[in-house]
């Protein structure tokens, strides 16, 4: 396959795969370079993004953790007071 079949096939995929395309008039490797070096911005970015929802997550176990202690402690209480109040007669 010749280097500018090669060019024109590039040319036919970006055309119809990539959004927005032929909205400037250049050559397909120039914009398969912009279109990468978009794309890799968007991609850290979005790894940027999981990276802080994992932690947002871990934060989030842990507090539903603590609360599940507190409330496992607030049923006990609450039994054992029942229980005292029981023995006192009342």
């Amino acid at each position: 396959m010749s280097m500018e079949s090669q060019i024109n096939d590039l040319a036919n995929f970006i055309m119809s795969s990539v959004e927005g395309e032929l909205s400037k008039s250049e050559g397909a490797c120039v914009t398969a370079e912009r279109v990468i070096k978009h794309l890799r911005i968007e991609l850290d970015y979005l790894k940027k993004e999981v990276i802080d929802l994992r932690f947002l997550s871990e934060n989030c176990i842990d507090k539903i953790s603590i609360v599940s202690q507190i409330r496992e402690k607030t049923d006990l209480a609450a039994k054992l007071d029942y229980e005292l109040q029981a023995l006192k007669g009342e």
